[in-house]
């Protein structure tokens, strides 16, 4: 496997491959990359571009009506950061999630989209709050990122730059919920993130995503149509969890059985509605 390692931005520009049908892979926090080595999961002839130097992708900036995080932001980064805390309450709760403290400080929000794992616990935030992402060749929602596990709708020599989440005008909470085998250091067996904005126990909006459900993270439209403009009770909550486990497509694995996720999405969802209908609106 050939490396290089681009020092400024405007080298992705001349990036070319010594062969015209070689892999390009894009090397940021490098946190996954023995992993999938060693499990047969690359490619051998590929060529590794080292991006983790480009200081120029690692920011997180406040704008009028968006947030825009660089690609090589860490998950640290993220964790400590105020604005995402005060605008994306979810984003903040799991990359207080992810790993250990190690893996924090590597890790980055573009590795993580780019990884394509369903499992991948930022993307359902990202989801929720109808993100955008920064290639160098152009601007497209999240959710059009992905077609399969660990397979991504990027070109051969794109690479993501930045994320752009739009600000919500309406005053909203959001969660992310995870479970693993163990409190730290775990892969998801399932998640759970939401965000709604609720009025009078009104739902007035809401989004709602759920991850290592499907070959992909799954947007579970089906259950927000439902919630919108519904009051919250004890017969909705109920309800939407019998809508939520049709939209789902989990399985049995070495990790967990598809009743373990089915349920925890269920009971997950119930409880961040609870916890909404518990505040005052």
């Amino acid at each position: 496997m050939d490396l290089i390692q681009l020092k400024t931005l405007s080298d992705l520009k001349n990036l070319k491959s010594s062969q015209p049908r070689q892999m390009i892979y894009f090397l940021a926090g490098g946190t996954d990359l023995m992993v999938q080595y060693k499990e047969d999961l690359l490619q051998k002839d590929a060529l590794l571009v080292d991006i983790s130097s480009l200081k120029e992708l690692n920011f997180i900036k406040e704008e009028n009506n968006r947030i825009r995080i660089g690609s090589l932001t860490t998950f640290t980064d993220i964790l400590k950061n105020k604005v995402i805390k005060r605008h994306c309450e979810a984003l903040t709760s799991c990359a207080g999630q992810i790993g250990s403290l190690q893996i924090q400080n590597r890790a980055t929000i573009g590795g993580n989209i780019a990884n394509a794992s369903p499992a991948g616990d930022s993307i359902p935030t990202l989801y929720v709050y109808r993100s955008m992402v920064k290639t160098n060749f152009g601007i497209y929602p999240v959710e059009k990122i992905f077609k399969g596990v660990k397979k991504t709708q990027l070109k051969k020599n794109e690479c993501i730059l930045e994320i752009i989440i739009p600000k919500s005008i309406e005053k909203h909470r959001s969660f992310f919920f995870k479970s693993g085998p163990r409190e730290a250091l775990a892969i998801s067996k399932a998640s759970l993130a939401l965000k709604l904005s609720v009025e009078k126990s009104i739902i007035k909006e809401i989004n709602i995503a759920a991850g290592a459900v499907g070959i992909t993270v799954i947007s579970c439209y089906k259950t927000g149509q439902y919630l919108t403009k519904k009051k919250i009770n004890k017969e909705i909550i109920e309800n939407a969890k019998r809508l939520i486990s049709q939209e789902i497509s989990p399985i049995d694995d070495f990790r967990s059985t598809a009743l373990f996720r089915s349920n925890f999405v269920e009971e997950s969802l119930s409880k961040a509605l609870q916890s909404v209908l518990k505040k005052k609106s």
